[in-house]
């Protein structure tokens, strides 16, 4: 189910299951860090959130010579504690991903703006409305910058919505299919001007499903939807239902 409302304009991709690199520790590579590191990701990709969160604290313990692995895998550890309802450890794993990431990549990396509009989400969650508005301004100026002359809010005018392309379906985590945790998610996204969703974050339902639910919003896929024959940015809601 889809609903949309526009607004002038004014991910990111969630990887699950990607392979990892080798954990480096002092310059040193370890293969018990990288075979740590091959089955955090197993893990992560199965939706064993607790079992992936204890290897992934030790394996980010000594960020001393923190590298790119190091920071994906503080993004996936930071989206894991907040699917287990530890919000302060997701977002101090959220806060010190960034730290890293502009320290690798650059604070205009994509990379770095794909984190901060996670960190924009989890603030989302825990009501910190200004704070989340804050970070999600931040995080599109670096993943979605405006196009030169448009300027955000509502507009009047002659719309054609987008229509559906792709809607993947959302993997049930094995964490909550083992607790016997189902139920609906609804997903609020903002889609940009090519029908590409930009931001992804729950409205309503559980927190171990939402991580998901998330990821699959962002494999989503609409054609633009048109103001006056010009391609705008909608927001809209995405619902997916988890049933055992």
């Amino acid at each position: 189910m889809f609903r949309s409302r526009i607004f002038v304009s004014f991910c990111l991709a969630l990887a699950v299951g990607a392979t990892a690199r080798p954990a480096v520790h002092g310059g040193a590579v370890l293969q018990e860090s990288d075979a740590d590191a091959r089955e955090f990701q197993k893990l992560f990709a199965k939706g064993s959130y607790d079992e992936a969160i204890v290897i992934g604290e030790r394996l980010t313990k000594d960020l001393t010579n923190g590298k790119a692995e190091h920071f994906k895998m503080l993004v996936q550890l930071a989206a894991m504690y907040r699917a287990v309802g530890e919000f302060g450890k997701a977002g101090n794993a959220y806060r010190s991903a960034i730290v890293l990431g502009e320290r690798v990549f650059g604070s205009t990396d994509i990379a770095v703006g794909s984190a901060i509009e996670r960190l924009a989400c989890l603030e989302r969650r825990n009501d910190h409305l200004d704070e989340a508005k804050n970070l999600q301004v931040r995080a599109f100026q670096i993943i979605a910058p405006l196009p030169m002359g448009f300027h955000p809010g509502p507009a009047k005018g002659t719309v054609v919505n987008g229509n559906r392309v792709a809607m993947p379906k959302p993997a049930y985590p094995k964490m909550a299919e083992r607790l016997g945790i189902e139920g609906t998610v609804s997903v609020g996204i903002i889609i940009d001007e090519t029908g590409k969703p930009i931001a992804a974050c729950t409205e309503d339902g559980a927190e171990l499903l939402a991580l998901n639910a998330e990821a699959a919003a962002f494999q989503a896929r609409f054609t633009p939807t048109t103001l006056n024959q010009i391609p705008v940015r909608v927001s809209g809601k995405l619902i997916y239902n988890f049933k055992k």
